[in-house]
């Protein structure tokens, strides 16, 4: 993308934060299939997802010729692949049904390869395939669909330059294509032949995608809140976010941790507590989503805010909870087993048990870091 062309894209985007209604929204689809439509992606973000699906269905038989349908059911198993990270039930439907879509979009293009309806929806069909293949870690395949996605937003965004919808899908390429390869130097090497990406532009695009796409708005929210929280290090606009989506979705677990953990990494003890010991109930109850992982790190979050609060013989009994569960499903020694043996190994020393809290320290030190793990260990060991 030349200066100008970005130029362009940059007074456009400040035009549609600012509310200006220069651009006109296009529509994608009827009015009718619009209010369906709608009431489908509020019942996937709430756990719904049979009663989901069965809206989907029931657009593809109303619309057959109309990605919606399957556009609809595709974001359902992208959630549940996205909550049940451990599980590879749903990966091959979602595969097969993000296939269908581009073959569906394809063929109408071969005749009319300006429609804004099929460009969009094949662009965020390979924007949702480039994200499943980045959660998968399959690199190579993440970076084609997400260079293939960029293109056809882009000219779906020539077509239409007021949609907002089309902001998400190109301002999410912007951002990662700019701050992954810096983050992770492997994959500098899979981006060479795409677009350059552009962090600053793709925040300002992802915001008014948020503030007033139709379809994208609540996606551009997570994507803006996981920016903010792993990227950006901005935990206050990272929890506000996730405290906004967690009061619309309360049963949804994904934005219920986001809460937890930004509550940490601002040294909020009493609402850490409050929010760990709220999601560590629900997964005992087995609630939709709350399962053994995020038990184990409601746990271990929860007896780190006791810890912090002095109340050492509670937070122990937590900390030993969360590094017996990680054993039910980590193969290796992970950073919730490291962290919660170091406390561990604190806590019989605060209690005069130092020769116990020896067995710790040195597990640790000879474990992989994670932190400085090893060497606050190795300290805690010379410490007379």
């Amino acid at each position: 993308m030349n200066k100008a062309y970005r130029t362009v894209i940059a007074l456009l985007v400040l035009f549609v934060v600012s509310g200006s209604t220069v651009f006109a929204q296009w529509n994608l689809m009827n009015q009718a299939a619009d209010s369906v439509t709608r009431v489908g992606i509020d019942k996937i973000y709430n756990m719904k997802f049979d009663e989901a699906e069965k809206i989907a269905k029931q657009l593809c038989k109303t619309y057959p010729e109309h990605p919606v349908g399957n556009f609809l059911e595709s974001t359902s198993y992208w959630w549940r692949i996205l909550i049940y990270a451990d599980s590879r039930k749903y990966d091959n439907k979602f595969l097969s049904v993000i296939d269908d879509i581009i073959e569906q979009c394809d063929d109408k293009l071969k005749d009319t390869p300006s429609d804004i309806v099929y460009l969009f929806f094949k662009g965020a069909a390979l924007g949702y395939r480039g994200r499943y293949y980045s959660q998968r870690e399959s690199w190579v395949k993440a970076a084609l669909d997400g260079h293939t996605a960029y293109r056809t937003l882009e000219k779906a965004l020539s077509v239409a330059p007021g949609n907002r919808d089309l902001l998400f899908g190109i301002g999410y390429y912007n951002y990662f294509a700019d701050v992954l390869p810096a983050k992770y130097p492997l994959l500098k090497p899979l981006m060479s032949f795409a677009p350059v990406g552009d962090k600053k532009l793709g925040l300002l695009q992802l915001k008014a995608s948020a503030k007033s796409a139709r379809y994208a708005n609540l996606e551009a929210e997570i994507i803006l809140m996981q920016i903010f929280y792993t990227f950006e290090k901005n935990s206050s606009e990272a929890k506000e976010i996730a405290t906004s989506l967690h009061k619309r979705f309360p049963a949804n677990p994904y934005f219920h941790k986001y809460v937890g953990r930004c509550c940490v990494l601002l040294g909020q003890f009493d609402e850490m507590e409050s929010v760990w010991m709220n999601i560590l109930k629900r997964a005992r109850a087995k609630q939709a989503g709350y399962d053994d992982r995020t038990s184990r790190e409601a746990m271990y979050y929860y007896g780190t805010a006791l810890y912090y609060k002095g109340a050492y013989d509670r937070a122990l009994k937590y900390f030993l909870a969360s590094s017996k569960m990680s054993k039910k499903f980590d193969k290796e020694i992970t950073g919730y087993v490291i962290q919660s043996n170091l406390k561990i190994g604190k806590i019989y020393d605060k209690q005069g048990k130092r020769a116990k809290a020896n067995e710790y320290y040195q597990k640790v030190a000879s474990w992989q870091d994670n932190n400085g793990s090893r060497a606050e260990a190795r300290a805690l060991l010379k410490r007379k």
